[in-house]
């Protein structure tokens, strides 16, 4: 075959470089600078001393930049945000009845629902279902929401729920303090002349000898809430509040 002539493009090769078969191999006519004919066993050679070649290479490279990994510290996140005490406290009902209190007082500080009692049973109703209480259950939480709904009507405390400007409900943060990341929601965030004031809606029961009690047990999560909204709207002076929403009353912390 190699001696035919040959239409392909290897057979052009062949008649315009002249090249001829001898008992060594293949010999190109005239010489060219960088230009060579292998055969298989040249080719395979030249493939094995490049592939060792390149494997030390890879290897020395590698060993180069070879060295122990340091240990990162280990990232310590805590939600301040969590239902722990009212779950062990005051059983499970109060958590749910507090998800729902929670999430109409942020829909009446949206302006998505509005502030009269048909409307909040309406809500309430349907957002405890959603919790999966039972028909026989709704109704006693339903009432329980209305009548803590009243006590902030009745005692001016609703004015701090309902719309207004330079005012934030649920307000997400992250804050880091002494290598610890805090996370949480603010209730309800409001800045006037120049300072911002932050309130935190406590749904369960509380007896007047309690206050107190709660007061202080909530006071590094008010203090945290504070720090995190001077950061996020760069102000020096904040103020926290307590509102338990079962009294009706508001404390500052």
């Amino acid at each position: 075959i190699w001696n035919t002539h040959q239409t392909s493009r290897l057979g052009w090769l062949k008649e315009s470089l002249h090249i001829t078969e001898t008992d060594k191999g293949f010999k190109i006519g005239e010489e060219i600078e960088g230009l060579y004919i292998f055969d298989e066993n040249m080719v395979d050679e030249a493939y094995g001393i490049r592939k060792e070649k390149c494997i030390e290479c890879v290897c020395e490279e590698w060993k180069s930049y070879k060295e122990k990994i340091k240990q990162m510290p280990s990232l310590v996140v805590k939600n301040v945000t969590e239902e722990i005490e009212e779950r062990v406290t005051h059983g499970e009902g109060w958590v749910v009845f507090g998800e729902v209190l929670h999430k109409i007082l942020e829909e009446l500080s949206r302006g998505h629902l509005k502030a009269n009692k048909v409307h909040i049973e309406g809500r309430a109703q349907r957002l405890f279902l959603l919790r999966g209480l039972s028909c026989s259950e709704i109704p006693q939480w339903v009432r329980r929401v209305v009548e803590h709904y009243l006590r902030l009507k009745e005692n001016g405390l609703l004015d701090l729920v309902l719309p207004c400007e330079k005012a934030y409900a649920e307000l997400p943060f992250v804050l880091r303090k002494k290598g610890v990341f805090y996370t949480g929601r603010i209730d309800r965030v409001i800045l006037k002349d120049g300072e911002v004031n932050v309130y935190d809606y406590k749904t369960f029961p509380v007896s007047e000898k309690e206050i107190k009690s709660a007061i202080n047990t909530y006071r590094f999560q008010l203090n945290l809430y504070k720090e995190a909204a001077s950061k996020i709207f760069d102000v020096k002076r904040a103020q926290g509040f307590i509102i338990f929403t079962e009294r009706g009353e508001m404390y500052g912390v």
